[in-house]
């Protein structure tokens, strides 16, 4: 094993939360397999920035191919070279190696997907990406998660139980940081409302409510007279592993516009019920981000 990466070799930019690494671990470990290549993970990004719980996909590849020291300069191109990459990315040429290829859709974007790039910047939420390499990567996710968790075996069982509905209340920073809440800021209250009449029409007291989220108090938040006797997993932001496997567990799981939420309806079985609206800034579902299982409930 080499230092540093090969001209075979993919190098993908790790940022933000436990969901967003894993669809940034799930586009690269496709797209390294398409070219013959390795997957590298430029972790850099939490030297400064301690989102969430900062890094956390050290044990899904080797040690040696997590970079440390921001690797952006290396691949970015310059003048004549990035005009050349911008057209030849575009133009889909088959033997063309661009430099680095950033982000600039939300949801799937088929010239990223057609990129034959070495450093890839962005988020990647589709399994539109990995859709060739989609069992070996859930398992692999699975495997991970399942190997950190601490979940109460009795608790597990619970949530199999045909009457149990788990909700991903994401607040956060979707509330108090503004550019945050510009984008993420969707008002779910009145689709969660929704989503339990669908699960359980008049009979919310046969149902047992699991509540996970980043507030100390998501049921004032919700404002559901159903909920005042849900059982609340809150706070727990240095186990969300424990929270993912528990939410994918769930009978029901009426998941957030947060890819968080996102891989527990993906790694479940049973019924994911999900936002028409994901963020403000655009109206419905990014392309190809949602499962073709999934319910879709109105926001509004």
């Amino acid at each position: 094993m080499g230092s540093k990466p090969t001209s075979r070799d993919v190098v993908v930019r790790v940022m933000g939360g436990l969901g967003n690494q894993l669809f940034q671990y799930a586009f690269g470990i496709a797209k390294a397999k398409w070219l013959g290549g390795e997957l590298w993970l430029d972790a850099s990004h939490y030297a400064t920035c301690s989102d969430h719980t900062g890094f956390e996909l050290a044990p899904l590849v080797e040690p040696a191919r997590i970079l440390y020291e921001d690797q952006r300069a290396v691949y970015r191109a310059k003048g004549g070279r990035r005009h050349l990459d911008n057209v030849l990315s575009r133009a889909r040429i088959p033997m063309f190696r661009a430099r680095e290829y950033k982000e600039k859709v939300m949801g799937f974007d088929p010239v990223a997907h057609a990129s034959r790039a070495q450093y890839f910047r962005g988020y990647w939420q589709s399994p539109a990406y990995w859709r060739n390499a989609d069992s070996d990567i859930i398992a692999a996710v699975r495997l991970f998660l399942e190997g950190r968790a601490r979940c109460d075996a009795s608790l597990l069982r619970e949530l199999k139980d045909p009457r149990a509905v788990a909700l991903h209340v994401r607040l956060g920073d979707y509330v108090s940081l503004p550019s945050a809440a510009a984008v993420h800021g969707v008002d779910l209250r009145d689709y969660y409302r929704r989503a339990i009449r669908q699960i359980c029409g008049d009979r919310t007291s046969d149902y047992q409510f699991y509540i996970f989220s980043d507030d100390k108090d998501p049921v004032s938040y919700l404002g559901l007279e159903a909920l005042k006797g849900a059982r609340v997993f809150s706070g727990r932001l240095d186990d969300p592993y424990s929270d993912l496997v528990m939410m994918a567990q769930a009978s029901h799981l009426v998941m957030a516009n947060s890819s968080f939420s996102w891989w527990a309806g993906c790694l479940g079985e049973g019924k994911t019920y999900a936002p028409d609206q994901w963020v403000l800034t655009q109206s419905g579902v990014p392309e190809k981000l949602y499962l073709k299982e999934w319910q879709m409930v109105g926001v509004s």
